[in-house]
């Protein structure tokens, strides 16, 4: 399922490099606010370093710009031990 949200950009963080068993990698995040009432503050990262810097070519903060996204999760449970009682 694709979701799409526009808004402005408020702040890009600064790019995070870093070697993997399966080479270098790139990560940037930014924040995005859709002036919305309530939810309306989105954190997105990009991987890979042509999708940073394509981002950083093309957008800077304060510019108003279209996300497609997709929301993908691992399940997995939580084990919580409140102990005896």
């Amino acid at each position: 399922m694709s979701l799409k949200v526009r808004g402005k950009i408020t702040k890009i963080n600064d790019v995070q490099t870093g070697t993997s068993a399966k080479g270098e990698w790139k990560k940037l995040s930014f924040i995005l606010d859709n002036q919305a009432k309530y939810n309306n503050i989105f954190c997105f990262d990009l991987f890979g370093a042509e999708s940073v810097d394509s981002f950083q070519k093309y957008n800077q903060e304060g510019k108003e710009v279209d996300v497609d996204f997709n929301v993908s999760c691992r399940g997995y449970a939580i084990l919580i031990n409140y102990g005896e009682g």
